[in-house]
């Protein structure tokens, strides 16, 4: 099986510590975007790193990324912050292209003042299995942090 190139990524709420940075490691050649709430946190990224585009949105009211033009869409520590979760996960579908992956980073068991949400990991993996696709699952040994994902398989 020969695995496609990540051309394409965009990170929903990556703040000013983008995970955008972390997974350009991985695809150094793919274009990247960056949406998230705070106009200050996207001025300093793109600052910092010029290789991103790195745009003010609320994934809430839809981001202005065209459907269907990532490989990998991302979110992580925004669940928790959000009243309706699953909005993030049908922005993030609408987003991804056929065959990619949408991931999900979120705290687990932990709750803040900013936070709207506590989940388990039942929680996660129960959202996106509502959209039936393959999921993916991957929680620290302390089980104080969850990765979660889904393969977007169809419309």
């Amino acid at each position: 099986m020969q695995v496609k190139p990540v051309e394409s990524i965009v990170e929903i709420g990556g703040g000013l510590s983008p995970v955008l940075d972390l997974l350009r490691a991985f695809a150094p050649d793919a274009n990247c975007e960056s949406y998230d709430i705070s106009h200050e946190a996207q001025f300093a990224n793109g600052k910092r790193f010029d290789w991103g585009k790195w745009f003010c949105g609320d994934e809430t009211l839809g981001l202005n990324a065209l459907d269907t033009s990532a490989d990998f869409v991302c979110s992580s520590h925004l669940l928790e912050h959000l009243d309706d979760p699953y909005q993030l996960i049908e922005e993030q579908l609408r987003i991804c292209k056929l065959g990619g992956i949408i991931a999900l980073a979120a705290p687990l068991h932990m709750h803040h003042r900013e936070h709207r949400q506590v989940f388990v990991i039942g929680d996660i993996v129960g959202m996106l299995k509502d959209y039936g696709n393959p999921v993916f699952c991957y929680v620290d040994g302390r089980e104080t942090e969850i990765v979660a994902g889904l393969i977007k398989v169809g419309e």
